[in-house]
């Protein structure tokens, strides 16, 4: 048919009489076609794509729909090919499942980043944040005996300016990871 010979690029007179099979791209195994021929040849409809050749050596995928025609003895006399041209959209389901690809490493080295975001996190608020804890609280201590020591006054101040750096910083990255903080007093 004419919709045959625009897509293909040969002309009736080139096709009519001939097998189907010089349209063949290599692209399918010989298992593929004894399956299609299997199915056929036993009455049955087959479904399926191809990918053909057309006559400038151009390759195109159609979707076929093969049945067997019978006379009213039951026996095959033809054979009978619904085909559709769906190289477009076989095309836009290859950029599709490139883009998902392509989605799915970006979700991993997400995934990597807020991974190390949390181990960061995790380093902040337990190997540094103990430490600095412990000498704001023994500063306080040495203060109550002596308030007017100068230097246990300028690292208690400092340890409390780096124990609020470390809440901000912890209250950052949490937020920066989708979570919230809750804060409340204890009485020890």
């Amino acid at each position: 048919n004419q919709k045959f010979t625009d897509l293909t690029g040969y002309s009736e007179n080139e096709v009519i009489g001939r097998n189907p099979r010089f349209l063949k791209s290599g692209y399918q195994s010989k298992e593929f076609y004894r399956e299609l021929w299997d199915t056929i040849t036993a009455g049955k409809e087959w479904r399926g794509e191809f990918c053909n050749l057309k006559k400038n050596k151009e390759l195109y995928w159609e979707s076929a729909s093969i049945a067997p025609v019978m006379n009213d003895k039951g026996e095959i006399t033809h054979f009978v090919a619904v085909k559709e041209d769906i190289t477009e959209q076989r095309a836009a389901r290859e950029k599709l499942k490139k883009a998902r690809n392509e989605l799915q490493v970006y979700s991993d080295e997400l995934r990597q980043s807020n991974d190390m975001k949390e181990l960061v996190l995790d380093i902040i608020t337990h190997d540094l944040k103990n430490p600095a804890g412990v000498i704001y609280g023994f500063t306080k201590l040495l203060l109550e005996q002596d308030s007017t020591d100068q230097m246990v006054q300028s690292i208690n101040e400092s340890s409390d300016v780096l124990l609020k750096v470390i809440d901000n910083a912890t209250a950052l990255a949490n937020v920066a990871l989708g979570e919230s903080i809750e804060k409340q007093e204890i009485n020890l």
